[in-house]
């Protein structure tokens, strides 16, 4: 693959590859999903995470805890400076993964970043658990009124390229004991102001697998 991967790319890349951990493994699935360790391991931090592999199917290499990020995707094309080692020119793709409640701890580390793609992957409370209460039954919602709101104001300081693309990626069950399901909304820095005026639970999209 060359040139700049967009954010429908990466999401038909992650697709397939979600698709192949299922059948593989689908009681892994369901029974790591929600452990936080477990399920952090599947997603990013085995030798053999979901979002390792995503790598390269996609044709980059992967560097994990790199700087203060979760995971970044380049390509092998370095600068080099004598008497150091090389480093990559660019980062092509930075990847950001919280499976708890600290969402926009993890979207000020995207904003800081620079990078055509940026993908935040975290994690709604299940459709089961949301009648609980109205906090559940909002929680995204709410996250994701404060992503845009965070976008927006950053946008406003210090501008981004406009074509700057966000991948959200939000899984959660349907039912107790459900493999997990995934929807996604992608934003344009130029459009976090004006996405922000809308409801933006209305905005995803569920990812079909």
């Amino acid at each position: 693959m060359s040139g700049k991967i967009s954010a429908g790319q990466f999401l038909d890349a992650f697709r397939d590859q979600w698709k192949e951990a299922v059948e593989d493994n689908p009681e892994g699935i369901r029974q790591s999903y929600r452990n936080g360790k477990a399920w952090t391991g599947f997603m990013l931090a085995d030798e053999n995470a979901l979002i390792r592999r995503l790598s390269e199917r996609l044709s980059f290499d992967v560097g994990m805890e790199f700087q203060t990020l979760d995971c970044v995707y380049y390509r092998k094309k370095f600068r080099q400076k004598a008497g150091h080692e090389p480093f990559a020119a660019f980062l092509d793709v930075i990847i950001e993964h919280e499976n708890g409640a600290g969402v926009e701890e993890e979207m000020w580390k995207l904003l800081f970043f620079h990078s055509p793609l940026k993908v935040l992957v975290f994690y709604d409370w299940d459709e089961n658990e949301k009648v609980r209460g109205e906090k559940r039954g909002n929680w995204l919602s709410d996250r994701l009124s404060e992503l845009l709101r965070m976008g927006s104001d950053f946008d406003a300081w210090w501008p981004e390229a406009d074509d700057t693309e966000y991948l959200f990626l939000v899984g959660n069950r349907l039912e107790e004991g459900a493999l997990p399901h995934w929807r996604h909304m992608t934003v344009r820095s130029s459009d976090f102001e004006r996405r922000s005026q809308a409801p933006p639970a209305e905005t995803l999209y569920r990812l079909r697998t």
